[in-house]
């Protein structure tokens, strides 16, 4: 499955949809990219009715998107006879809140397995509520999906979304998405893997600490990510207390930056903690927090987890928009060293090494 191309920033105010209009010749469809001036059969008395027809074509257009590379279908927007098609007119729509709603409903209902992390709102562009519909679809890694309305599988080709209908194909799709969870897999293990060194000589040496968080972020779509001209990070270091009586978060410290294989990493050194982030060419992430403590009873504050956590999300979202990966949605894992629960007082205590995962849709 090839890298999601570049995309414009995703329009989110009435001057963005302005401005798609004013800038017609960089606004085409494409791979990412599809217009449509309205719904099937849409009715200006009667907006909020939606024909089988118009749910037929709206799930079709999403499910093409996300068997690709995700993207956005943008309704309300009239599009020209050139090849490929551009942005051309404005053809703003009644009630477009209350029917950007219906339309996530439909949508969520109708795709075979769920597809998650779609957002469906509406640009208010005038008075009376008419505006434009901007659904931003995620590249998917549960796929390959289909419409229940039909029960075909579409994917995008070039600007349009053509049904799959060899039985070859299919089968050919289904083991890309397998290699895909794989490669996701290998990523996360790789990720583990650095981790689990700074446990052995001589970098357990070097920080000597006792406690761990590392929490992870690996992107759920392939990409290749040019770090050579990327801004680094502005993720502060954390200054950590182990005071078990305090899980205060002092002030922070900057990283120093140092290149690595495939990628930069940033390190931070206190009497009380060493932390390093790692940002990799593939699009991962990772932020490692070692306390140095050598204090009795040793104690992972649930605050120290959440702000590891709360710091790496803000960064995905920045690298997302940095590097236009705006539909590439990312999966998270984090994990407490010696500890393994979390206390109804907030409060990791001693005990087996833990590691839980979870996933971040598309939130650009």
């Amino acid at each position: 499955m090839r890298s999601p191309s570049k995309l414009q920033k995703i329009p989110s105010t009435k001057e963005d949809i302005f401005k798609i209009i004013e800038q017609g010749s960089a606004w085409t469809e494409s791979l990412q990219i599809e217009f449509k001036r309205e719904p099937t059969g849409y009715d200006e008395s009667n907006p909020l009715n939606l024909s089988k027809e118009a749910k037929k074509d709206i799930v079709k257009e999403v499910v093409a998107l996300a068997n690709l590379h995700g993207g956005l279908l943008i309704i309300g927007i009239d599009e020209s006879d050139d090849k490929p098609p551009r942005a051309k007119n404005l053809r703003l729509l009644s009630k477009s809140g209350e029917l950007a709603d219906r339309l996530g409903r439909v949508i969520f209902d109708c795709i075979d397995p769920p597809l998650y992390g779609i957002e469906c709102n509406s640009i208010r562009c005038a008075h009376e509520d008419e505006g434009v519909i901007i659904i931003e679809i995620p590249s998917s890694h549960t796929g390959p999906h289909r419409s229940t309305l039909d029960r075909h599988v579409y994917r995008r080709n070039g600007t349009e979304s053509r049904p799959i209908n060899s039985m070859a194909e299919i089968h050919q799709l289904t083991l890309l998405y397998q290699k895909l969870e794989n490669q996701i897999e290998s990523n996360f293990e790789s990720c583990r893997n650095v981790f689990n060194n700074s446990f052995k000589p001589p970098n357990v040496i070097a920080w000597g600490g006792r406690l761990a968080i590392r929490v992870t972020a690996v992107p759920l779509t392939p990409v290749t990510i040019n770090l050579d001209n990327s801004t680094l990070p502005t993720l502060p270091a954390l200054i950590v207390r182990t005071d078990e009586a305090s899980d205060r978060l002092p002030e922070s410290q900057p990283f120093e930056w140092t290149p690595i294989l495939r990628g930069v990493r940033g390190t931070a050194k206190d009497a009380q903690f060493h932390e390093s982030f790692h940002m990799q060419e593939n699009g991962c992430l990772q932020y490692t927090l070692h306390v140095t403590s050598q204090h009795t009873g040793p104690t992972i504050h649930f605050v120290w987890l959440m702000k590891c956590i709360a710091s790496l999300a803000k960064e995905v979202f920045s690298f997302r928009h940095q590097h236009n990966i705006h539909f590439v949605d990312y999966g998270i894992e984090y994990e407490l060293y010696p500890n393994n629960t979390i206390s109804e007082l907030g409060l990791a205590r001693l005990g087996t090494k833990s590691v839980s995962r979870d996933t971040w849709h598309n939130q650009s």
